[in-house]
């Protein structure tokens, strides 16, 4: 089974700088039994103002957990 996810930050302000980033991981049986974990490293560039053009660095983790039975 695949599992797509996406990560989106925006910024709130009158000029919202946005990033995202997306990645799809294919679920295996020890995956389901396990759990696992993905991360989205997130690039957020500034569209205005003094820092026009400066990016900030995110880093997004994901972690999936197997249900107790």
């Amino acid at each position: 089974m695949n599992f797509p996810y996406i990560a989106q930050l925006t910024e709130d302000d009158k000029q919202p700088d946005v990033g995202e980033a997306s990645l799809t991981h294919v679920v295996t049986e020890e995956d389901v039994a396990n759990g696992f974990e993905e991360k989205l490293d997130v690039y957020v560039t500034e569209n205005g103002g003094k820092n026009r053009g400066k990016t900030a660095y995110f880093i997004v983790n994901y972690t999936f957990e197997p249900l107790e039975k």
